[in-house]
């Protein structure tokens, strides 16, 4: 292809839909058999390398990549005629097999690439060819390719769009004092060992792929890239393999002439992620000792910190490096001020903790930490409309309201967080996800109350505080299994809650932890403790008679509204039972035989219209007023273990149907009677 001013992505348009006939037709003209398609250049789309506008040139050829199954030939190409020379469009032949029976309704799978490869590995790939060492013009394209698959008919109306298969760095060097100088050489060395050039092949998706099929270099390197030097940016374009080097270091070689004498400066610097189709700008001023200038995305960014930080309108990796104090990143922005993206954020790593951008006010969009932040201060994205934050591999603690209401977070990596504060996530609506969050410990109150997180691990999380993760409505299942202090309403509001794994480590299940978690249908170990309405409005919850075996205190309102804890159960080792704690369940029957229960609170079975039957220990010396208050109309047995009468309260039994009974120990019928005569109708001897 030819090259001229104003690069443009490359576009293939299919020309109209093919028939039968249309391609033997063709095949009598062109002696090609396939669907004649119109490939055009788009003026409006700009390639990520800035630099040339592409005109079809007579020769140039167009590869193509399918499958066995494919009626495209698996591997051709398609030379543009010489008609087409010099021209923005050129219609081209996407070849077909010669026993292939081709409609407007066939199914078609193809890679087209740009340009064709002759070479190819032992299973018949085109091979991309990488040089190691360019002049900053071979190759500016790199490869492109496009994929396509679907109806002959959808090729001619949707077309392909070529994409590049290379990733490009953009070395921009210049020098007063070396003015006139020319650079012969500048090459990048990848310290790791990860390949920048050499020998790939081309697969049917379009890619390059990591297999070794030749020579592979872990540098690249532009011969004469500059002509003369000046204190004016100038420089070329390297093509090499897409690849990511972040939180890697790489080399920066210049060798230039002056006086008759090669000269070199060098410098390690931190890699960044050449991916395909990207285009990396390094700014090399070999004025200074530290010639790594930051490129900012946001000009006013650059221009504020340059000035608070740098020196003659630019700022430094060194010079940001060096800056120790994060408050002082915040001193040197504008008041108000919005930043779309704050990448270059990365360079500061002199700093252990982020900036509090909400002091002044700040909106920030995206941002990448450099790989030295260990700590995300308090306070620093609150409401500030982050969007992304990348680079947290290094983040151990979260600060208190950290991310308080950032509504636009939607993903965050805590995979080396230990501790999050109070509130760092509260309102954060639009989180769903955080990574893989095992070596988290600590969860603070409100840390991620009212977020929009769907699942979290929570396996080794020994304390959680107050409405850690209340009114998470998306959260689904979380593992408890290390927790051992959970703060009360942890959980409350969680509609969608379906798994918490085991409670075994705590002790009490604290008050409202489990409200109005609607779809909770179970939990694998019930504690000796429950609190005051602790899994009220659990509607799905089922817990079993074994399970409520081991329980010594149910707070008020425990398992209020627990519609599915139903059928007859036993507290053996009961201490003490609050009002409303099985309300509106489905039990009929409870047996406290043995248990060290002194006293029977008010209201302590109110609201059970499925209880019919209750067994009360001998340890009971005190049964208070309404214990079975409101509609308890189908309770018939009350036995009573005791030889020694209960104190009993004035309405006691109040709302039980006429004609239950109370059963007392065999030749306590008389004693009872005359300490409870309100009740005496209703008193009878236990039955053998």
């Amino acid at each position: 292809m030819k090259k001229y001013i104003f690069t443009a992505a490359l576009t293939v348009l299919a020309a109209a839909a093919c028939s039968k006939e249309n391609i033997e037709n063709q095949k009598q003209v062109d002696e090609v058999r396939g669907i004649e398609v119109s490939a055009n250049v788009s003026e409006a789309t700009r390639t990520t390398i800035d630099g040339v506008n592409v005109l079809w040139s007579k020769g140039d050829k167009v590869g193509f990549i399918a499958d066995v199954e494919s009626v495209v030939a698996v591997d051709s190409f398609h030379a543009i005629k010489d008609e087409f020379d010099g021209q923005k469009s050129a219609k081209i032949t996407v070849p077909v097999k010669a026993d292939a029976v081709v409609t407007d309704e066939t199914e078609i799978a193809f890679t087209a690439y740009y340009p064709y490869s002759a070479k190819t590995t032992e299973g018949g790939r085109p091979v991309a060819e990488i040089a190691t060492e360019q002049d900053g013009q071979t190759g500016e394209w790199g490869y492109m390719s496009a994929k396509f698959s679907g109806t002959v008919a959808s090729l001619a109306e949707n077309g392909l769009t070529f994409e590049h298969s290379c990733a490009y760095i953009d070395f921009q060097l210049k020098s007063s004092a070396h003015k006139g100088c020319p650079v012969t050489e500048v090459k990048l060395i990848s310290l790791d060992g990860k390949f920048l050039t050499g020998e790939y092949g081309l697969t049917g998706e379009g890619a390059l792929t990591d297999e070794e099929i030749g020579t592979r270099s872990n540098y690249v390197s532009l011969i004469d890239p500059v002509e003369s030097l000046s204190g004016e940016w100038q420089g070329k374009v390297a093509v090499v393999v897409p690849v990511d080097l972040t939180g890697t270091k790489v080399k920066v070689e210049i060798t230039y002439t002056e006086n008759g004498a090669d000269c070199t400066q060098s410098k390690i610097i931190d890699g960044s992620n050449l991916a395909a189709g990207h285009k990396v700008t390094l700014k090399l001023n070999l004025d200074k000792t530290d010639f790594n200038v930051i490129e900012f995305e946001d000009e006013t960014l650059g221009a504020l910190l340059a000035t608070a930080f740098g020196s003659d309108g630019y700022l430094t990796m060194a010079q940001a490096a060096a800056v120790t104090d994060e408050s002082l990143v915040v001193n040197a922005l504008t008041k108000n001020m919005s930043i779309s993206t704050f990448h270059e954020f990365q360079y500061f790593t002199g700093l252990r903790k982020t900036p509090n951008f909400s002091t002044n006010s700040i909106k920030i969009g995206k941002i990448t930490l450099p790989h030295s932040i260990t700590t995300i201060n308090d306070y620093s994205f609150r409401q500030t409309n982050i969007s992304e934050i990348n680079n947290t591999y290094g983040v151990t603690y979260i600060g208190s309201y950290a991310f308080q209401n950032a509504t636009s977070l939607k993903s965050i990596d805590l995979s080396l967080v230990t501790s999050i504060a109070r509130s760092a996530f509260n309102g954060t609506s639009g989180l769903e996800s955080v990574g893989d969050t095992d070596n988290l410990i600590n969860v603070d109150s409100y840390a991620f109350a009212g977020s929009g997180i769907k699942s979290i691990d929570l396996s080794n999380v020994s304390r959680a505080g107050d409405y850690s993760f209340s009114k998470c409505g998306n959260l689904e299942s979380v593992d408890l299994r290390s927790l051992k202090s959970a703060g009360n309403y942890m959980f409350q509001g969680c509609a969608k809650l379906t798994s918490v794994g085991s409670l075994r480590g705590l002790s009490k299940i604290p008050d409202y932890m489990f409200l109005n978690c609607l779809s909770l249908p179970s939990v694998d170990y019930l504690t000796e403790n429950v609190g005051n309405y602790a899994f009220q409005n659990c509607y799905q919850l089922e817990i079993s008679n074994e399970q409520l075996k081991v329980v010594k205190t149910i707070g008020q309102g425990g398992f209020d509204n627990c519609k599915k804890i139903a059928g007859e159960i036993s507290l053996p080792v009961i201490e003490s039972i609050g009002s409303s704690a099985f309300s509106n369940s489905g039990i009929t029957a409870i047996d406290l035989t043995g248990a060290p229960i002194k006293e029977i609170g008010s209201y302590a079975f109110t609201r059970m219209n499925a209880l019919k039957k209750i067994t009360i220990s001998a340890n009971v010396s005190k049964i208070c007023a309404n214990v079975f208050q409101y509609n308890n109309n189908n309770l018939s047995e009350i036995h009573l273990l005791s030889t020694t009468p209960a104190t009993l309260d004035a309405g006691a039994f109040a709302s039980i149907s006429d004609d239950y009974i109370i059963y007392v120990p065999k030749g306590c019928v008389e004693t009872y009677k005359a300490e409870w005569a309100d009740y005496a109708d209703h008193i009878q001897e236990e039955r053998q």
